[in-house]
């Protein structure tokens, strides 16, 4: 501490008083966090709400912080028992506030009701109505600061270092009250024990306080009065010339401005990718006070003695300009690297490399400005006052203006350079007083700073965060992109995936993909179904109007609630799935908060819909809360109904939270899912759910046609019921001992941190109380059998394609298929969406390709879909049209091959398999090729050999290995069938059924295994397990349920080290054509040195490594890391052979002018070493090439040949065989040559 702060008071009272602050601290920022939060549940979640309540915040401190500091350089009092009266005074009115909040409520609904609508006299009562309210403890909070200053300071010129030590305390303080607060508090003890923790920490302060100010004797002394200001150029007591000091008056204001609206700025920056959540908010809220109280410090311990403090004010404003301008450019350079990444571990980082160097200069500019204008002895609490008062008043109109004026009409970009250039303002208007600045000088400056800022704001690029939109979902075009007053606004084309989608502030909200269009016009229909005639209805949210699109169709009049006010030309590009709703006369469109509106309206509704975003996002807690459906409730009319989205998995069990909320004040309630998406519905009905099957079976069709549902999808009324998840007594049961609900005090699912297994968890236990809708119908007369039984067959369906979305598991989509298929149900077109070959992604690749011809991505997806609807020659001609436009389309030669071998056009399928070697495919799309080579080759083989079991059980594994259950299926069914009592094909077999869940099947197949094996233990436990799962359909549930792991599934441990396993990870990293990125490629290469540089034994990585090199065509690079290799596995056979083989190509690519019989040496030997790596196409290759040069070369035709029948091309290994015998019938490999030709004709011949 500075020796001259007051000689009066002891050093430790001094620390005593300090520490006090710096809890004060703590509590002031748990108040505004807690106050903003009640504030938002009476005046609405808009911008303009919780702007205002900051507005009001801070006009408070600033009001204080001038008052006091005015007063008590007047009226002397005793300053430490002062403060004890401000800190306890700011406690007893934190434990009053909720309940003036609450008195306050029913006023300010009727003055609202009073002004007819009106917005602007609305938005006007809101601030005086929160300004009223948060006045008195905020002034009484910015009053502390003068007062201590004014206690502990003697020294004119210590004032500043003594501001920075104790507003560098009291940030601190706030920084831990913000991060205790909303990282633990609210989410352990909620907002009223909160409160009552900051109260008592106040409290104790204050007492604190007040027992020091017995000691405090130097506040008893009177202090003299001070001079009187006269009109001069340098003010009595100041350093400075007046016009300086006016000068950086407006500069702090200006500084103040600035901070607040570049927080305004940087949050919306930072949350293009951060998930909007409450931690996000507090993370940047807590780096950005906590540059701010290191740079206070680190004016008081090294800059507080600098003479030169008007220059140092003007390099820090500046400094704050300079490195401001260049955040948005620190955010895009580090994206890939930094903020492209989800973990939460790096938050903190992420906010901390775009804020932390400006806002310590933020915390310097601020003790420096006190102690430029201070007024002298004797004045130093209105020194400290003022210019704390000028610059929060800046803040106010910085955090309106970021956030009203400048994002929405200049976008975030230019915004910050807005605001930058108010901070080189502020730095060139205090340069332009110094005395010893010639005047032409001055005007140079000043034409500089005009010169600099227009270059800078003209020369922006405006697309610089849309770029980054772009990045993050690549493989999409931008349809619209809109920073606005509420949020940041993207709607993509997956023009590759088939669809639009809409994000709000990087959270997805709608899109046209099947099932989220059945969502949301499901939410907009079925409360009207089951209302029956519903006359008016209210939307709280509008998304992308498909939702009330849908529900005007069923109601005569709809007011719908929406926060963003730029959602009319979101409406426009989902015109078709809204039904042009934007330009419906029954719509009226009100711009407010929803659960605002349900408070002040006096209107009730039939119907109340709640389409609000995600809990856990951080402005929608207020709409999943106990109070909030109190509020729903009371606005229903008599019979009403209120139904609301909420999405699956959630982390933790949040699920369960929210539905326990909603049955607490809604106990007739029934859950929806959108089967095989994230997409549920909660309905609450007045009465249990009871629906007239005859009635609604007249009704429904016209309103699936009129809604557009029926185009999407739902266009039988059974399809539409098979939505339904469970009813009420379904609900208890699941919940039955589970107590947490949210309220608006401890909304326990908004502090969840991110989906986790146990959220999986919790969605997949939704489906064990799954049902049947059929209990809950009546009017079915004689089709209730039929109706039942394909009510049952949308439960199989739904529970398979649910499974299959939880999981990530494609196997139950195929199932499902397979189910449909085998029961000879109605296409469903939720399926085939899963599938990826719904009737709506074929419309829309179809409508690209009639925009542009040329799109080779639209004729790889029409391909793919006319390959699954077993239409291969259509799929053919679309797949060599990808290709034929994208040469290295690897993707779509892959798929052509495919339907080569659809159409058994084995050979062109080859040709394209090994085409695609050529172009450096990913590691698993080479997979893929080698597995379909297998295939291939199995598939010629049975031309010949029908009736060979082990063919066909050959066949059942690879299908296997590919994940094609079904298939697997029929060809292992054949080879048991070919060869009974084969306990190894059976036991394969039994295991597919299981997979695909065809018990009866499965059960069939190991009886038969028990007459061949009665002892075995474990047959006889699966039938006797598949024997209750056959008869009890409870337990056939259970059956299903168990093979789902408890615990999150472990990422499989390769045995390989670390490095090798991020090496695979980048050579498998490919872009959706399925070309592996070129700078992958190098990247998993080096990965693997590095791997072998840390160990020389992986020999793994020392073969991985070489195989990149050959791919890029590094002969000599790959083949010194198999001799590497071989240093580590002396005697290793298949490095000596590539060793060899990579000699050869080297020699091949850099002699151009080999004879021609080493030319056919060559191409034989390489052959050779592919066929011992039994990569039988590669060594036929290089055979012909052999024979391309000596059409005669025995030994070429023989290898030839032998590979021929390894590939199953039997006549032409007939063909080539033979040619090799009458060329040398001495041939050293005449003799088995013989044998296996006898065999060949033998296999030929039976099947000519």
């Amino acid at each position: 501490m500075n020796k001259e702060m007051t000689p009066a008071t002891p050093k430790s009272m001094q620390r005593l008083i300090f520490l006090l602050f710096f809890f004060s601290g703590i509590s002031g920022l748990v108040y505004q966090l807690i106050w903003t939060r009640l504030l938002v549940l009476i005046f609405g979640n808009t911008m303009l709400a919780t702007s205002t309540v900051l507005a009001a915040f801070m006009g408070g401190l600033a009001a204080g912080s001038f008052a006091a500091g005015k007063y008590i350089d007047k009226k002397p009092r005793p300053l430490v028992r002062l403060y004890a009266l401000l800190e306890a005074g700011i406690g007893i009115f934190a434990l009053l506030f909720p309940l003036l909040l609450k008195a306050i409520e029913p006023l300010y609904v009727n003055l609202y009701q009073g002004l007819n609508k009106n917005m602007a006299a609305l938005n006007l009562t809101r601030f005086g109505i929160c300004f009223a309210l948060i006045l008195v403890p905020t002034f009484l909070m910015g009053a502390t600061l003068p007062v201590l200053l004014k206690r502990f300071v003697r020294g004119v010129h210590t004032i500043g270092s003594n501001v920075g030590i104790l507003y560098g305390l009291n940030t601190i303080g706030a920084v831990i009250g913000t991060l205790v607060c909303g990282f633990l508090f609210l989410k352990m003890l909620g907002m009223q024990a909160t409160t009552y923790v900051a109260v008592g920490i106040n409290l104790a302060v204050a007492g604190a306080a007040w027992i020091l100010g017995k000691a405090d004797a130097a506040a008893k002394k009177p202090a003299p009065t001070p001079a009187p200001i006269k009109k001069e150029k340098r003010i009595p007591g100041q350093e400075y010339r007046k016009t300086t000091v006016i000068t950086v008056f407006i500069g702090i204001g200006l500084s103040g401005f600035c901070a607040l609206a570049y927080e305004v700025l940087w949050t919306r920056m930072l949350n293009l990718f951060f998930h909007n959540t409450v931690y996000s908010f507090t993370t940047i809220l807590a780096v950005f006070l906590t540059g701010i109280a290191l740079g206070s410090f680190i004016y008081s311990k090294f800059l507080a003695k600098i003479n030169r403090k008007i220059v140092l004010f003007v390099v820090i404003e500046i400094g704050i300009g300079v490195i401001a301008y260049l955040t948005p450019f620190i955010f895009t350079s580090l994206y890939e690297a930094l903020f492209s990444k989800a973990t939460p571990a790096l938050t903190v980082l992420k906010a901390a490399a775009i804020m932390i160097v400006p806002t310590i200069l933020m915390g310097i500019a601020l003790p420096l400005a006190v102690q430029i204008c201070q007024r002298g002895p004797q004045r130093e609490g209105d020194s400290v006052g003022s210019v704390y008062a000028v610059n929060t008043v800046g803040a106010i109109f910085g955090a309106f203006a970021a956030g009203f004026i400048l994002a929405p009409n200049l976008g975030i970009h230019k915004s910050v350079i807005m605001v930058t250039s108010l901070n080189l303002l502020a730095g060139v208007l205090v340069l332009l007083t110094l005395v010893y600045i010639r005047r032409p000088i001055r005007w140079g400056y000043g034409f500089a700073f005009a010169a600099i800022t227009a270059v800078l704001f003209l020369g922006a690029s405006s697309p610089l965060f849309r770029s980054l939109y772009q990045k993050n979902q690549p493989g999409t075009d931008i349809l619209l992109y809109k920073e606005g007053k509420i949020a940041n606004v993207v709607v993509y084309d997956f023009y590759k995936d088939g669809y639009k989608d809409l994000y709000l502030n990087g959270i997805e909200e709608a899109s046209s993909r099947l099932w989220h269009v059945q969502l949301f016009k499901m939410l907009g229909v079925l409360p009207a179904v089951v209302h029956h005639q519903p006359d008016n209805a209210l939307m709280v949210a509008f998304g992308a109007g498909m939702s009330a699109g849908a529900c005007s169709t069923q109601v005569s009049s709809l007011d719908c609630v929406e926060l963003n006010p730029d959602i009319r030309q979101v409406a426009d590009i989902f015109k078709h799935e809204n039904l042009d709703i934007i330009n419906n006369p029954k719509l009226d469109m009100i711009t407010n908060d929803g659960r605002n509106f349900l408070l002040l309206t006096p209107k009730k509704y039939s119907l109340i819909i709640s389409d609000a975003t995600n809990p856990l996002t951080f402005d929608s807690w207020t709409l999943y809360t106990r109070e909030f459906y109190q509020l729903c409730r009371d606005k229903l009319k008599p019979g009403g109904v209120f139904c609301q989205w909420v999405p699956i998995p959630l982390p933790g069990d949040s699920i369960k939270v929210i539905l326990n909320t909603f049955k607490s004040v809604f106990p007739h309630t029934s859950f929806w899912v959108i089967y095989g998406s994230s997409q549920c519905l909660m309905l609450a009905t007045p009465e249990r759910l009871s629906i007239d099957y005859r009635e609604l079976a007249e009704k429904l069709p016209p309103i699936l046609k009129t809604s557009g549902l029926e185009e999407f999808g739902v266009d039988t009324v059974d399809k539409f019921l098979g939505f339904f998840h469970m009813g009420e007594k379904k609900l208890e049961e699941m919940l039955k001992g589970f107590n947490i609900i949210n309220t608006d005090d401890l909304p326990y699912a908004q502090f969840h941190k991110g989906l986790d297994w146990q959220g999986i968890q919790a969605g997949l236990g939704l489906l064990k109380y799954q049902e049947s809708i059929f209990p809950y119908l009546t009017n079915m007369g004689e089709q209730a059998d039929q109706i039942k039984k394909s009510l049952e067959n949308y439960l199989s369906i739904s529970l398979m394609l649910s499974r299959g979305f939880l999981l990530g598991r494609d196997l139950e989509y195929k199932k499902a298929s397979l189910l449909i298929s085998r029961k000879k149900l109605p296409e469903d077109k939720n399926v085939t969406c899963m599938l990826k070959y719904d009737p709506l992604r074929k419309a829309y690749f179809l409508k690209r390709l009639g925009q542009g011809p040329d799109d080779a991505n639209a004729y790889h997806a029409l391909g793919s879909i006319y390959m699954k609807e077993g239409n291969y020659q259509e799929a053919i001609a679309y797949f060599k049209r990808a290709a034929a436009l994208k040469p290295d389309f690897t993707n779509a030669y892959l798929n052509l091959a495919r339907a080569y071998i659809g159409v058994s056009m084995f050979d062109r399928a080859v040709e394209t398999l090994l085409k695609i070697r050529e172009l450096n495919p990913a590691g698993r799309v080479l997979h893929a090729v080698n597995q379909e080579l297998g295939i291939i080759h199995i598939l010629r083989k049975l031309r010949y050999q029908k009736n060979d079991p082990l063919l066909y059980a050959a066949l059942g594994r690879a299908y296997l290995e590919k994940g094609e259950f079904a298939r697997a299926a029929r060809v292992l069914a054949a080879a048991a069938e070919l060869k009974p009592g084969d306990i190894e094909i059976l036991g394969l077999l039994s295991g597919v059924y299981e997979n695909l869940e065809l018990v009866e099947e499965s059960l069939a197949i190991y009886r038969e295994m028990e007459k061949l094996l009665p002892e075995d233990a474990g047959i006889k436990e699966k039938i006797k397990q598949l024997t209750l799962v056959q008869t009890h359909p409870g337990a056939r549930r259970e059956w299903i349920f168990a093979k789902i792991p408890g615990k999150e599934p472990k990422k499989p441990d390769t045995g390989h080290p670390e490095g090798c396993d991020r090496a695979m990870d980048k050579w498998d990293d490919f872009e959706s054509d399925g070309k592996i990125r070129p700078q992958n490629l190098l990247a998993a290469a080096l990965e693997f040195e590095k791997v072998i540089d840390a160990n020389k034994t992986h020999m793994h990585a020392y073969s991985d490594a070489a195989i990149i090199y050959e791919a890029m065509g590094e002969y000599r690079k790959a083949a010194s890391l198999w001799e590497r290799g071989l240093q580590v596995s002396p005697g290793n056979q298949r490095a000596v052979d590539n060793i060899n083989r990579l000699g050869f190509l080297n020699e091949l690519k850099w002699n151009r002018n080999l004879p021609r019989y080493r030319k056919i040496e060559i191409y034989n030997n390489i052959g050779v070493f592919h066929w011992k790596n039994r990569e039988f196409d590669r060594a036929i290759q290089y055979f012909k090439k052999a024979l391309d040069l000596n059409p005669q070369h025995v030994h070429s035709l023989a290898n030839l040949g032998a590979n021929y029948i390894e590939t199953g091309k039997y006549i032409e290994a007939l063909t080539v065989l033979e040619l090799a015998l009458k060329l040398n019938p001495n041939f050293a490999y005449a003799g088995p040559m013989k044998s296996r030709l006898q065999w060949l004709r033998s296999v030929v011949d039976a099947n000519n």
